[in-house]
């Protein structure tokens, strides 16, 4: 029994030790009036935002078209530039071109003036034969052979003239 005594006694000491509650107060109302402001204050206030707004826009466009402005010289440069290379390697190739036409041509001219060289030759080796054989006895036929002769002649020259004016050409370098 003495045990359970000095339970209760334990278990009182601690009830006597706490404090009471008090009962919870009511919040205290304040109530908070504004003074009354001025219409053209709440003008502003409104207004001011949209006019800084509207300058950071035209600020903002102003920049970008100077920005622009700049990169579209440079884009025209660069095209320019561009044409320009183009135009370079375009006459290049005509000039090149117009060489290869130029060379071939001679070298035609070279071919064509060597060959009738040749031809006149070869006529001129074919009459010497016959004045050289004996064989013409008539007196026609041999003044048919001194024209011939004689046209031979002629024909040589002028091949030969073309093909040493052609011949030069090539030698010197002419045809690029």
């Amino acid at each position: 029994m003495r045990r359970i005594l000095v339970l209760f006694f334990a278990l009182s000491v601690r009830g006597w030790s706490q404090l009471a509650q008090q009962p919870a107060q009511p919040p205290i109302v304040i109530r908070m009036e504004m003074p009354p402001t001025n219409p053209w204050t709440h003008l502003v206030e409104l207004v001011v935002p949209g006019i800084i707004g509207a300058g950071l826009a035209l600020l903002g466009g102003w920049l970008t078209n100077k920005n622009n402005a700049a990169a579209n010289a440079a884009n025209r440069q660069h095209a320019s530039d561009v044409e320009k290379l183009k135009d370079d390697i375009a006459a290049e190739a005509r000039s090149r071109d117009n060489r290869w036409a130029f060379r071939k041509e001679i070298y035609v001219n070279v071919i064509t003036a060597s060959t009738d060289l040749l031809a006149v030759l070869n006529e001129k080796a074919g009459l010497h034969r016959i004045r050289m054989s004996g064989q013409l006895l008539a007196q026609d036929a041999a003044a048919l052979l001194a024209n011939q002769e004689e046209s031979n002649h002629a024909k040589l020259a002028d091949a030969a003239s073309r093909f040493i004016v052609y011949a030069k050409s090539l030698a010197v370098g002419d045809c690029g």
